[in-house]
């Protein structure tokens, strides 16, 4: 029956390669190489999801002579009405178009249930101590991050779930809360299947299955959290939507919402939260339009955008205290860069579409598409900027302005507002190779104030910070100029200067008025280097310290170099002038990992490494009072609390359980969440009858002692042998966190698997 049912996904996956489309609603099957597409086109096979109760379907006649015309940018503003043509384009082997109807709707479901936690007391003791909190780019406006931390509890954002940590007194620390956010997307979605449609009827031809990642965690004023994470639904022709959890303080579902597409970033403040989610599946051309019904397209303004990506990127401005919200989808874009400012205004950067619409025109058939699209794409380039700036009007998001800029923008330190002027760093590509420019826009209409082009050629950026009217940028090819420039005079700006040294920063932090802190790399090492400011302005390097001396290896690596997320692990304590930094050292045979603690000496000019905090795979760390913790999500032990002054370790969790499949099996309530150690034999895919179908996904494999058998969930760790062949003849040791299904089955959720012998 596996293997049935697993012939069935792999014919999915072979469509949806073929189709290379990204699919919300349904599709159609792709040509066979005898078929049309005039016959494809009138025999229309399509394959139906069914999401909870709702069924969308959509019914198209032949669309071969439809018609479509550019009007301007284009933005869709509600887009659950909303109705997709799409036209598939095969770069190797024949060269063929289909039609595919699809319905994008977006559903954003509010749902109020009972977590499977525990409750989570609040630990006054810790309150008054100074605390980490997540490192942003803009003072006010949170930024989630796989760890936060409110000064009496961490909330460890670990696969599926969301656990919580009692961290005060560290002599404490201990896991009291687990949020199992999969089992509750499984409890408010219910059974969801893949049905093919046709002549003679339906039939189901799978279950659909759900991959559930935490991607982060927001600290909300009243003590609770929201929980944010992405669902990648199997069979994979299906679109990923995106999971907004609200939990109060005592870890209970006051609100939920179900969002399209994968999350890609968010923004939390007062009670507003931005969230940005992203849509994407090859290189087809989309038309959105709104009156799926006639016979020729008619396209509005404020209802197109066409794009050789088949893309959207969607922006939620949800309430989180009313947990009602709004959304604006722009379509054929994937999201650049996200930027809220303390004004509260929203700016998202996304890939124009200018030099495409200049291409092929107002007016084309897709007849004329078939011919003309293989000359058109390798003369678009995706150079350029389209930034929006977004408002929140009467409860809906509304575009409020827009510019498109000639150059790149990757990530959200390119973006800063200051004074009514957005500051933007972009790269250009020009005839002497990359240039590295900055703008500067008026924020109430973005039209443009200054420019100051070529700062940097045939470099790529690095580090960005914007502090008040100075712009310090790091760009990189084979020394890092650090340039200090004036934005004093938005209407002028001027490079002050520069400094030239080997590697380059990929993170600047103010720590006073006039020292600054750099995080980057050089010769395979990461690097920290101390800035003085002088005449609090020109940055002079008074001390580097780099990290594979420290450690003794020979190279080394720190979340903090993530160009993306990075800064967000990047922790400074100013009482004590410490720096907290997650590091990995490799030599031959040799790995380090841990946390490096550095203090900072501004006037003496100094960094010195105070020294270091093993613990596997750490990916953040955190401070309250005088005491350090160490994180390392989906790890053992994922939190280490030690001493800032000894650096001693106090405490560490969750706490490795030796137990059996047996008291697993009899006991799933009482073991769900706890880190166990299991012996057994593998089974491969050879279940009993009593076991039940696997729980995460098709690959699942058994494991079984004594006549007592659970599954291993096929994500986390490898499998240790073949499903097949290895069947009954190896015993493994497997690690990992005991889960329950939504019809209460317990299976693991590996950390490691270790083959320990053979059986008999």
């Amino acid at each position: 029956m596996r293997e049935a049912v697993l012939g069935v996904v792999m014919v999915l996956a072979v469509i949806a390669v073929a189709l290379t489309s990204y699919i919300i609603g349904q599709i159609s099957a792709a040509p066979s190489a005898t078929e049309t597409v005039q016959e494809t086109i009138h025999e229309v096979k399509t394959v139906t999801v069914h999401v909870g109760a709702d069924n969308y379907s959509v019914s198209l006649e032949n669309l071969s002579n439809i018609e479509f015309r550019w009007v301007g940018y284009g933005y869709l503003v509600e887009p659950p009405e909303a109705v997709s043509l799409i036209l598939g384009y095969e770069y190797a082997g024949p060269k063929r178009y289909i039609t595919i109807p699809t319905v994008t709707p977006t559903v954003p479901l509010v749902a109020t249930m009972a977590a499977e936690v525990s409750s989570v007391p609040q630990a006054p003791s810790g309150k008054g101590l100074p605390y980490s909190t997540t490192n942003v780019q803009v003072l006010g406006i949170d930024e989630p991050d796989i760890v936060e931390n409110n000064g009496t509890h961490l909330f460890v954002a670990s696969g599926s779930s969301l656990r919580v940590y009692k961290a005060w007194p560290p002599e404490e620390l201990q896991l009291v809360g687990q949020v199992d956010v999969k089992r509750i997307v499984e409890e408010w979605v219910g059974k969801e299947e893949v049905v093919v449609r046709g002549k003679t009827g339906e039939q189901v031809i799978a279950e659909v299955e759900h991959n559930v990642y935490v991607k982060g965690v927001l600290s909300r004023s009243d003590g609770g959290v929201v929980a944010l994470a992405s669902d990648y639904v199997r069979p994979s022709v299906l679109p990923p939507r995106t999971i907004v959890i609200g939990l109060d303080k005592d870890l209970n579902v006051e609100g939920m919402l179900v969002l399209s597409g994968a999350f890609y970033d968010a923004r939390l403040f007062n009670e507003t939260m931005v969230v940005v989610t992203e849509q994407y599946s090859g290189p087809p051309i989309v038309v959105l339009y709104k009156e799926p019904q006639e016979p020729v397209v008619s396209i509005t303004d404020e209802a197109v955008l066409v794009s050789v990506e088949q893309a959207a990127t969607t922006v939620y401005a949800i309430d989180v205290s009313s947990w009602t919200e709004s959304s604006l989808t722009l379509v054929g874009v994937r999201p650049r860069a996200l930027y809220v400012s303390a004004t509260g205004n929203i700016y998202v950067a996304v890939p124009s579409t200018e030099k495409l619409r200049e291409s092929i025109g107002e007016n084309i058939t897709i007849n004329t598409l078939r011919r003309e699209l293989p000359a058109i794409l390798p003369r678009v380039e995706g150079w350029n900027t389209t930034i929006l700036k977004l408002r929140i009007k009467d409860g809906r998001i509304v575009v409020d302005a827009k510019a498109t800029l000639p150059g790149t923008v990757r990530k959200q330190w390119q973006l800063d507002e200051y004074e009514g002027v957005l500051r933007v760093v972009v790269t250009s590509f020009t005839k002497e190779g990359l240039s590295v420019d900055v703008y500067t826009l008026n924020t109430t209409d973005l039209s443009m104030i200054g420019e100051l082009r070529g700062v940097a050629l045939r470099e790529n950026i690095h580090a960005v910070r914007f502090l008040g009217p100075i712009l310090y940028l790091v760009t990189f090819r084979q020394i890092d100029p650090l340039f200090t420039i004036d934005l004093s005079d938005p209407a002028n700006p001027k490079v002050l200067g520069f400094l030239e040294a080997p590697g380059f920063d990929e993170y600047i932090h103010p720590i006073t008025n006039d020292a600054l802190l750099g995080v980057g790399t050089e010769e395979g090492s990461v690097r920290i280097t101390l800035y003085h400011l002088e005449d609090g302005v020109k940055p002079v390097p008074v001390s580097r310290l780099y990290v594979s001396k420290v450690l003794g290896t020979t190279h080394s690596w720190t979340p903090v170099l993530n160009p993306e997320t990075g800064h967000r692990a990047f922790v400074y304590y100013p009482e004590k002038s410490l720096v907290l930094l997650p590091v990995n050292g490799y030599a031959a045979g040799v790995r380090s990992s841990g946390v490096l603690v550095v203090h900072v000496d501004t006037e003496a000019g100094k960094l010195e490494a105070k020294g270091f905090v093993e613990h596997l795979n750490a990916q953040r760390t955190a401070y309250i009072g005088d005491y350090g913790y160490s994180i390392a999500p989906s790890m053992m032990p994922e939190v280490k609390a030690f001493s800032l002054e000894t650096l001693e370790t106090i405490a560490v969790t969750p706490k490795l359980e030796e137990t059996t499949v047996k008291a697993i099996v009899e006991n799933p309530e009482e073991y769900t969440g706890r880190l166990v150690r299991v012996t057994g034999v593998f089974m491969g895919w050879k279940a009993g009858e009593d076991l039940g179908a696997p729980p995460v996904t098709k690959s699942d494999w058994v494991l079984e002692s004594k006549g007592y058998q659970v599954y291993v969930a096929a994500t986390g760790a490898p499998m240790p042998g073949d499903p097949v062949r290895d069947a009954g003849r190896l015993v493994v040791e497997v690690t990992g966190y005991v889960r329950l299904t939504s019809d209460d089955r317990p299976y693991i959720e590996p950390i490691s698997v270790k083959v320990i012998g053979k059986y008999g």
